[in-house]
């Protein structure tokens, strides 16, 4: 990157330490399942509605990855000193499991990014995001958002 500055007629203190792109300071990660094992959970009009449900949350933060200003009248910024917004995302799981005779039907359930939550995944235009918010650039490239909430169905037979 320093390089690049240089090409560009700009110098560059050698002597300053600057955070890594990908030097993320803050993670957090929580998993919760909840089961009900096959003959258990509670008898209702002589049956077990609940065996073989499972319930899974994962739950994800992360602060913001660095990244570097664009220059502005041939002034150096600091490398890597403003920071992406901070993310988070919820996924939610479900799934349930029949047992019919010597087979075994499962069927699944997955929401990911459970609350729809707008996460910047990148920036394509520094500059503009810091003047407007918007990171992706002056086309509007829709990859600088993480996907948005998507849902997966799933089945399974054993024997």
């Amino acid at each position: 990157e320093a390089y690049d500055y240089y090409v560009g007629g700009i110098t560059v203190d050698p002597g300053n330490d600057n955070y890594l792109d990908w030097d993320q300071t803050h993670t957090a990660d929580a998993h919760l399942t909840v089961s009900v094992p096959r003959f258990e959970g509670p008898e209702i009009l002589g049956g077990r509605p609940l065996q073989g449900t499972a319930l899974s949350i994962d739950w994800s933060y992360g602060s913001g990855f660095p990244f570097t200003a664009p220059p502005t009248g041939g002034v150096l910024p600091g490398i890597n000193t403003e920071r992406y917004p901070w993310t988070m995302q919820t996924d939610l799981g479900a799934t349930k499991t029949f047992w019919l005779g010597q087979f075994e039907l499962s069927l699944g359930l997955t929401v990911h990014n459970l609350f729809n939550r707008r996460n910047v995944d990148r920036i394509f235009d520094a500059g503009m995001y810091l003047s407007s918010g918007d990171p992706g650039g002056i086309s509007g490239n829709p990859a600088a958002w993480a996907p948005a909430r998507s849902i997966n169905l799933r089945a399974a037979l054993s024997w």
